[in-house]
């Protein structure tokens, strides 16, 4: 195999730069009135249930209510639990973590989760919480979505992952590919690849706040979609769910967490937002129009964007990188490239389009080998202005996968 394939299994994928420069992303409509959920004073409208004691018995003092707050030791595993089942709605959960945490997981990370569509019997997953959509709060790993079920398709979500054929825990990412989990999870988007199970981890990107300080998680939950936001930041996305509703649950899972806020807004629509939806790619003061690889989405079963090459590979025929553009002024434009290709692998037929028309086709030249750039022009094409949709395609004649790796594109006025 060559170097830059064995290279690439190497590099831990991550998510595109380009989102955590997005503005607060847009949320559901409100459609209902806001219900407290917890009411600062009491659980009324929960009960409780731990592992070691069954439900509405806590010696402990696992759960207790004071100075308008829920203080959950963690002390016991088990949970808080809605007397009602709740569908389509927007639930607003503010925490905080505490400094405490017991074993089994006193010295792992602070874990923590608040489980929504939540059926069946109490404690029927590891003798602690119902059935149910887990949406994780643990350090590291808050916005992780776990499927909490009896491994059946009873319990189960699809979300665009990076790489649907990795074993284990998958990275979200719009405009991935989709992959279903019947347990297990898919990790928030920009989980660190560096992430160790142990207390007071955090990772490089993390959104959530450290230790002591307030957090707020929202749920969107409509149909059978399902939404998280940490602090603001749509973290990530899953449809497919089953079910649709049931009871929420609160964690006690090992570590001290303060919870002052729990309301639910009933929601009647709902349009989701994406995350890494490439913002649109507008022409320059010249005109010149500059396409990178990160402002692209890979569409098809293969593409992978690689973030340690700045590039798009892995293609086959049913591959192909799109952006959308705001073309400055009509008329001719010469392409230049930036792409990388082994000589065994070159030759491959390509197409370009816009608006949905081939306006340039050619075949892949060598660099050489997969570690080595080129840019060169490969031709001249027309455009028209406005807002449009260029497109780079495999050419549906491709025999052999890999077509190349594609860094940019530049169209440049022809004078």
């Amino acid at each position: 195999m060559k170097l830059k394939m064995l290279t690439r299994w190497y590099f831990a994928l991550v998510v595109l730069v380009v989102a955590f420069a997005c503005s607060p992303t847009e949320k559901p409509n409100q459609n209902g009135d806001t219900i407290q959920l917890f009411n600062g004073k009491n659980l009324d409208g929960w009960y409780k249930y731990l592992k070691s004691t069954g439900r509405d018995n806590d010696p402990k003092n696992v759960f207790t209510v004071a100075n308008g707050e829920l203080f959950i030791t963690g002390e016991d595993y088990g949970c808080i639990t809605t007397n009602e089942e709740y569908e389509n709605y927007r639930l607003v959960v503010e925490y905080k973590w505490g400094e405490k945490t017991y074993e089994p997981r006193v010295d792992k990370a602070r874990d923590n989760g608040v489980l929504i569509h939540s059926m069946g019997e109490d404690g029927a997953f590891s003798g602690s919480w119902m059935y149910s959509i887990e949406c994780q709060i643990i350090e590291g790993g808050t916005g992780d979505f776990l499927v909490v079920g009896d491994g059946s398709e009873t319990y189960q979500l699809t979300a665009m992952v990076a790489d649907p054929d990795k074993k284990g825990a998958k990275l979200y990412q719009s405009g991935g590919r989709p992959a279903t989990i019947y347990g297990g999870r898919i990790d928030w988007f920009a989980r660190s690849p560096e992430w160790k199970d142990t207390v007071d981890f955090r990772g490089q990107h993390d959104i959530e706040r450290p230790v002591g300080e307030w957090n707020q998680m929202e749920v969107v939950a409509f149909e059978d979609k399902v939404d998280i936001f940490l602090n603001g930041k749509l973290v990530n996305q899953a449809f497919n769910v089953r079910p649709t509703k049931g009871r929420i649950q609160i964690q006690s899972e090992g570590a001290e967490m303060y919870v002052r806020k729990v309301e639910l807004t009933p929601i009647t629509s709902y349009d989701p937002p994406y995350l890494n939806r490439p913002s649109l790619v507008k022409s320059e003061s010249n005109n010149r129009l500059f396409l990178n690889a990160q402002e692209g989405i890979g569409v098809g079963p293969k593409i992978k964007y690689m973030p340690e090459w700045n590039a798009f590979g892995w293609f086959t025929e049913a591959d192909y990188v799109q952006w959308e553009v705001e073309v400055g002024k009509a008329g001719d434009y010469d392409v230049f490239m930036e792409w990388s290709v082994s000589d065994g692998s070159a030759g491959n037929p390509y197409i370009l389009e816009a608006n949905g028309k081939t306006v340039l086709n050619g075949h892949v030249e060598s660099t050489g080998s997969w570690e080595v750039f080129n840019t060169k022009k490969i031709g001249t094409v027309t455009l028209e202005a406005g807002k449009q949709f260029i497109a780079f395609k495999p050419d549906p004649s491709l025999e052999k996968a890999g077509m190349l790796d594609l860094r940019s594109l530049e169209f440049v006025p022809v004078n």
